[in-house]
């Protein structure tokens, strides 16, 4: 298991139209919102499967949808993958950039070795603990939006 991966299963009961109806919000949009950050690309459609991938950065950053799998069972489950590592890249990356700023202000100021300590934290760490805390946020927000489609 990746560490910018979620995947879980939730229960849908219109099995048949459900991956239909899923490409319909994606085209409508599939979250509420600015319509710039809420591109989405449908990569693979079957009967039963659905892939689709955020299209451009700022989509991606905007939610965490980077690369999503959908598998519509016969037996009303919906399982679904979800892959966020255009998200985690830029969280690292803005990270990075903070913890040369602070490297740079703290060598400037001869700040004392704690402010160094929590800089370095809060840089270094922080996005790391970050990725891996979004996992659950990321989750519901996919069983909401697969409980709206299946509602409609």
């Amino acid at each position: 298991m990746s560490l910018w991966r979620v995947e879980g299963s939730a229960t849908i009961k219109a099995q048949p139209r459900f991956i239909e109806a899923f490409v319909r919000r994606i085209e409508s949009g599939l979250l509420a919102g600015s319509p710039a950050r809420n591109r989405y690309r449908v990569t693979h459609q079957s009967a039963n499967e659905l892939s689709f991938r955020a299209d451009g950065w700022v989509t991606a950053i905007a939610m965490g949808f980077n690369d999503v799998q959908l598998t519509a069972d016969p037996s009303g489950t919906v399982r679904y993958s979800i892959e966020y590592p255009r998200w985690s890249a830029y969280v690292l990356a803005l990270g990075t950039a903070f913890g040369v700023a602070f490297i740079v202000i703290t060598v400037r100021l001869a700040v004392p070795r704690l402010a160094w300590a929590i800089a370095l934290f809060w840089a270094f760490a922080w996005p790391w603990i970050l990725i891996a805390l979004y996992r659950g946020p990321l989750r519901r927000a996919m069983e909401r939006v697969i409980a709206e489609v299946d509602a409609k």
